[in-house]
């Protein structure tokens, strides 16, 4: 998990939250070679006592002691260079899921992810994809993910890809008849998500121009600096459906 995690954001470790006065001894079965035992933050009133729950040193863990007196609304905490880190949105998400799938899943389990790309930036999307298959690998488990992501649909073989079309007497199951393993993201996102069946604003705004300006040459001289090779090439495309 810890690598995995490394890959979103950067940490030294991860560690709980307990009440400043517990023992720090208190929290483990075996001290020895164990540095720190705790980390604390603030002083007086104000201070704060953690648990670092590093791979180093989770066998030497008292876990019944630890969930007992452990701050649960606190969750879990990154530290780097000695202080807690303020994590963005996406990746808070991140690491709840990684921590609450470790935490659920067991030997031939089967997990159920509902659009994880909601609150995640595209390269959360991608180290999210790799992890669940590092954990389902490692746990002989499956799982079932719902998304309208485009990205995630290119981490995974085209026979995981399940698209459901609505019909008006059933609903159609099939998969994308090309690989969509790092495949192209457009050819996915016409395929799997209907891409090409919706208008979109630009090719709207690319027939109006047209039609003012008489051509597309015209419209690729008044553009000028402000286009690239494949607004061309859709100048051009739409130009010849027109006429």
């Amino acid at each position: 998990m810890e690598s995995v995690l490394r890959t979103a954001m950067a940490f030294d470790f991860a560690a709980v939250e307990v009440g400043p006065r517990k023992r720090r001894e208190s929290f483990y079965h075996d001290v020895e070679d164990i540095d720190p035992l705790a980390v604390d933050v603030g002083d007086g009133e104000d201070r704060r006592r953690y648990i670092p729950i590093a791979s180093d040193r989770v066998v030497e863990l008292d876990n019944e002691r630890l969930s007992a007196t452990l701050e649960a609304t606190s969750g879990v905490t990154f530290f780097l260079d000695g202080q807690p880190i303020e994590l963005s949105s996406g990746q808070r998400l991140f690491a709840y899921i990684v921590i609450n799938i470790l935490g659920a899943i067991r030997r031939n389990s089967l997990i159920l992810v509902d659009e994880p790309e909601l609150f995640l930036h595209p390269t959360l999307e991608i180290q999210f994809v790799e992890m669940l298959k590092m954990i389902l690998s490692r746990f002989n488990s499956k799982a079932l993910l719902a998304t309208h992501s485009v990205v995630t649909v290119r981490e995974v073989p085209s026979h995981c890809v399940h698209v459901f079309e609505n019909t008006e007497d059933d609903i159609i199951l099939r998969h994308p008849p090309f690989q969509t393993f790092g495949g192209d993201f457009q050819r996915i996102s016409s395929y799997v998500f209907g891409d090409k069946s919706v208008s979109k604003p630009f090719e709207d705004w690319i027939r109006a121009q047209l039609e003012e300006l008489g051509s597309a040459e015209a419209l690729i001289t008044e553009l000028g600096d402000q286009i690239n090779e494949e607004l061309i090439v859709q100048i051009k495309a739409t130009e010849r459906g027109q006429w």
